[in-house]
């Protein structure tokens, strides 16, 4: 018996998810533990509402690149195929690297944010770019949308994926009890 599209896609984005996970868990989560342990004045039970509002940047984010990769993919055709065997084992090498230690160069956004967009949609903005992070898992999510050609299969694998790795962003909202 085969899975219905949906059904199967919904468990690969949660399975890449959930298996690459501990890589979002170390790269974003001291991103985000910073950010909430870095405003003292912010009472405890407002740290639920900034991670809340980085969480929604990162859904927004991860629906946004499973809408472009699957269309992108859709234009490609056959070509998407060839292109996106490469691609797997190209990430799969770059995430087998970071495994090791070896990281990816690093912009320097972060420190302009808080400046351009302000107190109020900084957590939105923050959660965004965590999103489109060039991180092994992201690009891998995005490989498998590339390859299957549907918008509607790439925000479900994208938001399968958002679920399953926000499980291990989600205990940042205890940190609030932590500076008082």
């Amino acid at each position: 018996m085969t899975m219905p599209p949906f059904a199967s896609n919904a468990l690969s984005g949660f399975i890449l998810g959930l298996t690459t996970g501990p890589f979002c868990f170390a790269a974003c989560f001291p991103v985000l533990l910073s950010l909430v342990l870095g405003d003292k004045s912010q009472p405890a039970g407002e740290t639920w509402w900034f991670v809340g509002r980085f969480i929604a940047g990162r859904f927004v984010a991860y629906m946004a690149l499973g809408i472009i990769s699957s269309t992108v993919g859709s234009a490609l055709g056959a070509a998407s195929h060839t292109l996106c065997g490469g691609a797997w084992i190209v990430l799969s090498l770059a995430l087998i690297a970071q495994g090791l230690g070896l990281s990816l160069p690093r912009g320097g956004l972060c420190e302009h944010i808080d400046q351009r967009f302000g107190k109020k949609c900084f957590p939105y903005v923050m959660g965004g770019l965590t999103a489109v992070n060039v991180c092994p898992p992201v690009l891998l999510a995005m490989t498998y949308t590339l390859d299957s050609g549907s918008a509607v299969a790439g925000i479900t694998v994208f938001g399968s994926f958002f679920v399953a790795t926000s499980l291990f962003i989600l205990p940042a909202a205890f940190a609030g009890h932590l500076h008082q």
